[in-house]
């Protein structure tokens, strides 16, 4: 049996460094605020599309009766603004956006029709909630959220921890 031994040549100092990262993550209240307000400013882009954009496009028909009730064809996913609000506004009644436990974020919309434009239920599939690059329909914006959200949360617990360090 082959073994291994790690010596960490300054433990203590090692052990220091891990419990401040432990304690400055056990309350990200602050970065999952600007990981939320990030959410809500990069899914306006969806709603300023004046073209399909990535989505499959309407049928004509539907074109022409959308404009005919609404004014408008594009963007896609808007028509009474019920969807676009409840993505882009965190106070809309739609809205769902709230801090669970200091460390858990939950971001999304109640819209009751929401789920068949993100899966596609009846329509084509015309997702709008993205967390990383998965999605072929997400915008340059929307694609670039892990990386973002990733460095708001390290730039957070490296804050706090040198600033414990600092004490």
């Amino acid at each position: 049996m082959v073994g291994a031994e790690i010596y960490v040549s300054n433990l203590q100092s090692f052990q220091s460094a891990l419990d401040r990262a432990r304690r400055a993550s056990s309350d990200l209240t602050i970065p999952l605020t600007l990981i939320s307000r990030d959410f809500y400013k990069s899914e306006r882009a969806i709603f300023k599309l004046q073209s399909p954009g990535q989505y499959t496009d309407l049928s004509e028909r539907y074109k022409k009766q959308k404009r005919k009730a609404v004014g408008f064809i594009y963007p896609i996913l808007k028509r009474n603004g019920a969807l676009e609000k409840s993505v882009t506004e965190p106070t809309a009644p739609d809205s769902i956006n709230q801090i669970i436990n200091k460390n858990t974020l939950i971001i999304g919309t109640s819209v009751p029709y929401a789920y068949k434009h993100q899966y596609g239920v009846g329509v084509p599939m015309r997702p709008f909630l993205f967390i990383g690059p998965e999605s072929t329909y997400a915008s340059s914006e929307q694609a670039g959220r892990l990386t973002r959200w990733n460095n708001i949360l390290n730039e957070y617990v490296l804050q706090v921890t040198n600033r414990e360090v600092g004490s």
